[in-house]
């Protein structure tokens, strides 16, 4: 977690970039003017932890706290800062028994985020201490938690598991601040949490990466220090994955090698206990003989539920055939298509006026189960309107209710033409149609609510009177109809009501704009 928040503990940084070093309170203070304080032992390491560092060079005020009766030599070699492979990495530009001050380099840059502080300590009284001096040293340790709080791949259908990508902006939104966080549909398993992730779950994920730089000498079983997680809240849980599809509950810690973890992947999945936020915690403990003190380096991610959302989706950047929406790699269903579809004039949609294979009855008027013109291979391909509803678990109380300016099929007239037994037709007032059926197919006038493909507006409608069921994405197919309405841009909003009593209801909007369109282009779906 990069830190544009309020870190565990501060730093002063010369060029204002904000940077946190997490210590524990045992052997690390923070002092008024916001510089950190390390108590020194002799012969003893000292736990410090990093978070990451920002690209750049700036000055870290270290303050290296002596006992009593010690303090620090000050010579060349008093003092020193490495990298993970033991060379020195930071220049030091100033130093004295009490305080030493680095130019140091970011996590971006060409060195490790980790440093090792080391130096050398000497008795205050004349003659005391003598022989090498004792010294000191500092085990290193950035922790970083990585989830998906941006939400990227939320919409994106080839990542069901929510990847992470360990962006700044992610970590901005990782909820330290009380907001924000990772947002979860409730009941992404059923009942208790069982040791084993089940196959085919729709876990979320969580990456960790973890660099320790240590000194002295690994455990008796080769590790350096044990990774722990803690939550707050409840109805959600933590999985180590070990494959694609298989995982353990965490339910103990974690022992770390020497080298750490670079973005270990985590699961998370909740079930219906999950009704309001809480908090995963990752904690790196250091193994006794490695640290001075209770040390550990931490990080926090916040979990939240998800809201009901209600999604329309149109072509709204007019980039795809009425027959081939959506196509991802045109960027459908995108966050540029997002942007404009509720923006003038939306998705163009072509007045259906032609006349089709030769036939003697306007697009509007066939194709439809009304005066004999109900047959299949009518018209065209219309395009398509997807409702998509996120994160409901139940769909048997909502209402679904959409607002336009509808021309109602079944108010279609037809009047008496030529001499040869043409007729005239002239559609109902309104500018466009929605159906349940694409134009190649043979609709019926009636409402959705009477067993009919119209939907009309200001009409409220089950989820079956629609055919949407749970999880599903549903196409719906827009009809453009009165030539009065070329580029007049018309608003459609749904509005879903999710117990039916009018008291919590979610909507969204887009906008379309029928035009007049040669029959050429309208029988290819352009």
């Amino acid at each position: 977690m990069l830190n544009r928040r309020q870190p565990t503990i501060g730093v002063i940084l010369r060029v204002c970039v904000p940077l946190a070093l997490m210590l524990g309170a045992a052997a690390v203070a923070r002092s008024a003017d916001d510089s950190i304080s390390a108590k020194l032992k002799k012969d003893t390491d000292v736990g410090v932890a990093f978070n990451d560092i920002p690209q750049g060079f700036f000055d870290v005020i270290v303050s290296l706290v002596h006992p009593d009766d010690w303090s620090i030599v000050t010579n060349a070699e008093s003092s020193k800062v490495v990298s993970k492979s033991g060379d020195t990495i930071w220049n030091r530009t100033s130093a004295d028994e009490d305080t030493h001050v680095w130019e140091g380099c970011g996590v971006t840059g060409n060195c490790w985020p980790g440093v090792l502080f080391a130096g050398n300590l000497t008795k205050h009284t004349s003659g005391g201490g003598g022989g090498t001096p004792p010294g000191f040293n500092a085990s290193v340790a950035d922790i970083d938690i990585d989830v998906d709080s941006l939400g990227l791949h939320s919409d994106e259908p080839t990542s069901h598991h929510w990847p992470p990508d360990g962006s700044l902006g992610e970590d901005e939104e990782e909820g330290g601040d009380g907001t924000g966080g990772l947002c979860l549909p409730a009941s992404l398993v059923t009942g208790q949490f069982p040791t084993n992730l089940p196959s085919g779950t729709d876990y979320k994920t969580l990456k960790l990466t973890l660099n320790p730089k240590w000194v002295g000498t690994p455990s008796y079983d080769g590790n350096v220090g044990t990774l722990t997680f803690s939550t707050t809240g409840s109805g959600f849980a933590l999985y180590e994955l070990t494959g694609s599809d298989s995982g353990t509950l965490v339910t103990t810690g974690i022992r770390v090698p020497p080298n750490g973890f670079s973005g270990k992947q985590y699961g998370i999945l909740t079930n219906g206990d999950f009704t309001s936020s809480g908090g995963i915690t990752a904690t790196f403990t250091w193994d006794s003989n490695l640290k001075g003190g209770e040390d550990t380096a931490t990080d926090y991610v916040r979990i939240a539920p998800t809201a009901y959302v209600v999604v329309l989706h149109v072509d709204s950047d007019n980039t795809t055939a009425a027959d081939e929406y959506p196509r991802y790699e045109l960027g459908d269903l995108g966050r540029d298509e997002d942007a404009v579809k509720d923006v003038s004039p939306g998705k163009y949609i072509p007045i259906n006026d032609a006349y089709y294979a030769g036939e003697a009855v306007p697009g509007f008027a066939d194709g439809i189960d009304k005066f004999g013109n109900g047959h299949a291979g009518a018209c065209g391909p219309f395009h398509r309107i997807l409702l998509e509803l996120k994160n409901f678990t139940d769909l048997s109380q909502c209402k679904i209710k959409f607002t336009y300016s509808g021309s109602d099929p079944d108010n279609l007239e037809q009047f008496s033409g030529d001499e040869e037994g043409a007729y005239d037709y002239v559609p109902d007032t309104g500018a466009i149609r929605i159906w349940k059926k694409d134009g190649s197919e043979c609709r019926s006038p009636a409402s959705a609510s009477e067993g009919g493909d119209y939907i009309q507006p200001d009409v409220q409608y089950t989820a079956a009177d629609l055919g949407l069921t749970l999880g599903q994405t549903k196409t719906l197919y827009m009809e453009a109809v009165d030539i009065n309405s070329s580029d007049t841009t018309i608003e459609i909003i749904v509005e879903v009501d999710l117990d039916g009593s009018g008291t919590d209801i979610r909507t969204d909007r887009v906008k379309v704009t029928p035009i007049l369109c040669s029959a050429e282009n309208i029988g290819n779906g352009n």
